[in-house]
């Protein structure tokens, strides 16, 4: 959430498996944070959501989205 180097970008392509890039983050936006204090509050709701569901701890990953700011869970695993 501090510091970053690189970001992964959607990359619209007809070619399987290559609909995201890896590219360096901008200087001027490196020490930027990635979400509000909101978005984590937010973001801690839907995992506590999830654990409880699925009754155990969870390896939560999600996504941002870049344009509209939306946030989305993409995988839950134990």
């Amino acid at each position: 959430m501090g510091s970053k180097k690189i970001r992964m970008v959607y990359a619209p392509t007809q070619e399987h498996g290559k609909q995201v890039r890896i590219e360096d983050v901008p200087q001027a936006q490196r020490d930027i944070f990635s979400l509000s204090n909101e978005e984590v509050q937010e973001l801690a709701k839907q995992a506590v959501q999830i654990e409880k569901h699925y009754g155990r701890p969870m390896d939560i990953e999600w996504a941002k989205d870049g344009h509209t700011g939306k946030l989305f869970i993409v995988q839950a695993a134990s």
